[in-house]
């Protein structure tokens, strides 16, 4: 295993060494004057296609090489990559992919081989052969994860004849580990009474402790504060015409432990991670603030980004949300249901 990642680093050191020997003579040279010439560029998605040639030049990886980031093992998550003929019209970019040398055999890829025209671009999609997707087989995620490297050849562009795409690949049970530290952000949604509802909000602070990806486990603490509201039950009043809510505080912090706690994520690639805080049949609090008792059974989802830099917010069914019980303190028996959305951002 250690002799794989010297060879790794060492192939990695090598090839980026030797991007300046791969440009033609005269580092980005101009199209010659009879435009007959291409031009390559490689850009990390085909949305900077949408963009102007000059606001996406920064971000062209012939100039600064493109670090395609990140490949995710087990789930073998896909990076891709675009390559574009920026030359004159008439001109035709010839260009092959290539997984060669001593990084090589370890990537697959699509578009590897193709002749671009003038404004046309191919997007080459890149997942880690399924001879290495899992940790056990030759390592490539463990620890910091591996840098692999595709050759880009393209003779006959006016500036460059090679590129180099280097593509990091890293076990998911690491890069989850980025969900750790402090979230903050609202919420916010309706109180549910007999036949009516009434709007309610306030905020949140979830501190991630810990995460245990294999066993779908965290540690965390997370305080709720705001407004909720509680409504009167009136006996035979079966329009709800004498229903009222009643507004009461919430101010609660909870501490969760890893029996009773849920993070998942059966697509990580595309659909984010899903952490459950925590599922209702765990446990209940029945506190009394004033006349009121506190909201029981508080059940929070906060579904992260693919990117893991934020949670999932709107009114749709894959954004963050909450939902509680309340207790009517005035006739025993009757109860009712609080639910809404959440909002927020990582703060450190």
């Amino acid at each position: 295993m250690k002799l794989l990642r010297y060879i790794l680093f060492l192939g990695v050191v090598v090839l980026f060494s030797q991007i300046s020997c791969d440009k033609l003579p005269g580092g980005d040279k101009k199209p010659d004057p009879d435009g007959q010439t291409p031009v390559v560029a490689i850009y990390a998605s085909s949305i900077m296609m949408n963009l102007p040639v000059a606001d996406r030049a920064e971000l062209n990886g012939t100039k600064n090489p493109l670090h395609l980031h990140t490949i995710l093992l087990p789930y073998n998550c896909s990076v891709s990559f675009v390559i574009v003929n920026e030359g004159p019209v008439g001109t035709v970019l010839n260009y092959s992919v290539d997984d060669i040398g001593a990084l090589g055999g370890f990537l697959d890829y699509t578009n590897g081989v193709g002749s671009l025209k003038s404004g046309e671009y191919a997007t080459v999609t890149v997942t880690v052969d399924p001879n290495f997707t899992k940790t056990g087989l030759g390592g490539l995620g463990e620890g910091f994860g591996s840098t692999l490297v595709l050759t880009i050849n393209t003779p006959a562009a006016s500036n460059f004849i090679k590129n180099i795409v280097s593509v990091h690949v890293l076990d998911f049970a690491t890069e989850v580990q980025k969900l750790i530290g402090t979230w903050k952000g609202t919420w916010s949604g309706v109180s549910n009474g007999p036949k009516k509802t009434t709007p309610i909000n306030g905020t949140w602070t979830l501190n991630l402790q810990t995460i245990d990806w294999l066993n779908g486990t965290v540690t965390a603490a997370l305080s709720w504060s705001g407004n909720d509201a509680w409504w009167d039950f009136a006996i035979n009043d079966t329009e709800a015409l004498n229903s009222m809510p009643h507004s009461f505080n919430v101010n609660r912090s909870f501490v969760f432990s890893n029996l009773i706690s849920s993070i998942n994520g059966p697509r990580p690639c595309f659909d984010g991670v899903n952490l459950q805080l925590p599922h209702s049949k765990h446990f209940g609090y029945f506190e009394e603030i004033g006349y009121v008792p506190d909201p029981s059974n508080p059940d929070f989802h906060f579904n992260f980004s693919p990117d893991l830099k934020s949670i999932l917010g709107g009114l749709n069914q894959s954004a963050s949300s909450w939902s509680s019980m309340w207790l009517d303190p005035i006739v025993k028996g009757h109860y009712g249901y609080s639910s809404g959305f959440l909002q927020g951002s990582k703060i450190n």
